[in-house]
């Protein structure tokens, strides 16, 4: 089953509403960690044989891709859903 397991990379944030998250100000988002997460999520699925969607780096300096910094919108979900599309179909799982 694992060939039709795919992994979708994560999202960047923009720092300048995550730093500290309005809603609980003792946590934070930063892309220079969540960009490291996702590195070890690659290297996992690599060492694995599971698929991985990069999405950070095709994301990254839109910030009109969310309302709150953090949570894609539906334009953020648009585009996730074009780039996770794009590569099952040049992977043909799809």
């Amino acid at each position: 089953f694992s060939e039709k397991i795919v992994f979708i990379g994560l999202t960047p944030v923009e720092e300048s509403k995550t730093t500290p998250i309005p809603w609980n100000t003792d946590k934070f988002y930063k892309n220079e960690y969540i960009q490291k997460y996702d590195g070890i999520i690659k290297k996992v699925c690599e060492e694995n044989n599971l698929s991985f969607v990069e999405v950070f780096e095709r994301l990254k300096g839109n910030e009109n891709l969310s309302e709150d910094g953090l949570h894609p919108n539906s334009e953020g979900h648009q585009k996730i859903f074009e780039i996770v599309k794009d590569f099952l179909i040049n992977n043909k799982i799809i």
